[in-house]
């Protein structure tokens, strides 16, 4: 039962970026509230790959506001979004950076009776978003610039996928460019052993790489039907 300020995020991989794709949703006829989103639909003066949030304060159609025409989201890649509404001013942020687009919606936000729904459109056709969804926050209050960089940087070192290469494992994780990471299993311990041990030299991303990943094959890591655990650290 939000009312006032309000704050959405999420960590996205959104493999159709010219869609209706939502990610929360609490809506229905004469039920609106609040929509979070990517929404690629022509309509609404944005494209493929825009983002954003639809208000209402007295739960009837139109939403008081349209505002999901912003930011560029690569199709296909895992980003993280958040929105803040604090006071009548609504602030957009990929990957803890602030857009530059602002909305304003007076309020307050119409209190309704309608489920809470996570990667679909409520009550209403029941579109779906397309692709994967994570970590998804909704807050009654307004995040700060620092808290949105805070939430992003303290899940950012995350895997991202693993996918088998014959009896090989490929791991990839989000990384930032000019860091140095460890990756870590229980694969090189002494049978019975526990915790973990550095796989093989610190992996260094170089300054200049432009690619939100990075990855490491784990030669033979499936030879032996060992169960495998695996961890991330970031190097100074």
């Amino acid at each position: 039962r939000i009312a006032g300020d309000i704050s959405f995020a999420a960590w996205v991989r959104c493999d159709d970026i010219g869609r209706d794709a939502p990610i929360m949703a609490k809506e229905g006829d004469g039920h609106l509230s609040y929509w979070f989103g990517t929404f690629g639909l022509p309509g609404e003066g944005g494209g493929p790959g825009d983002f954003g949030v639809l208000l209402d304060a007295d739960g009837n159609q139109p939403w008081s506001l349209y505002n999901r025409d912003q930011g560029l989201i690569p199709q296909g890649q895992w980003v993280h979004l958040t929105s803040v509404r604090a006071g009548s001013t609504v602030t957009h942020y990929i990957n803890g950076q602030p857009l530059a687009h602002t909305g304003t919606f007076a309020g307050p936000i119409h209190i309704s009776d309608a489920f809470l729904a996570i990667g679909v459109n409520s009550l209403y056709n029941f579109t779906a978003f397309k692709g994967a969804i994570d970590e998804v926050y909704l807050y009654n209050y307004a995040l700060t610039p620092a808290n949105v960089r805070a939430l992003y940087a303290n899940s950012i070192l995350r895997f991202t996928s693993t996918a088998v290469e014959g009896n090989d494992l490929r791991l990839t994780w989000h990384c930032d460019p000019g860091q140095s990471y460890e990756l870590q299993t229980n694969a090189n311990l002494a049978t019975g052993g526990a915790g973990f041990a550095p796989l093989a030299s610190p992996l260094v991303v170089p300054a200049d790489y432009n690619n939100p990943t990075t990855n490491y094959l784990h030669i033979g890591a499936l030879t032996n039907g060992q169960a495998l655990y695996y961890r991330l650290k970031q190097l100074p």
